[in-house]
């Protein structure tokens, strides 16, 4: 199971993200639990795979993530998981991440890159 997005509560954050109407956008609610720099990482993670087409959960593998965390969410706090393409260059597919607190304060954000596997 992916810790990000596995399915399983109380072995992962399971976080599942979904079109927002109107928005090339992706979005999902999420309340912190234990919260660490490497929680944040994660939870911006699998939401770029949504973002760049795939439903996720294997369909592309992610090639590099870079992220800024402005500040750690607090055990409990509502927030916003949020994703969006950027645009493609052949197999490799860009993407967007942020993690938002309830009020619309930015938390944490990423620049991903994903890769489409090869078809045989």
């Amino acid at each position: 199971e992916c810790f990000s997005c596995g399915d399983r509560p109380g072995d992962g954050l399971c976080i599942h993200v979904g079109p927002v109407a109107g928005r090339d956008l992706q979005a999902a609610v999420w309340t912190a639990g234990e919260v660490s720099s490497e929680i944040v990482w994660a939870a911006i993670d699998c939401a770029g795979a949504y973002a760049v087409g795939g439903p996720g959960r294997g369909e592309v593998l992610l090639g590099r993530m870079a992220a800024e965390i402005r500040r750690l969410p607090g055990e409990g706090e509502r927030c916003v998981v949020a994703a969006w393409p950027l645009g493609e260059d052949g197999r490799k597919l860009h993407a967007g991440t942020a993690l938002f607190s309830a009020e619309g304060e930015l938390l944490a954000l990423a620049r991903q890159t994903w890769i489409a596997p090869k078809q045989t």
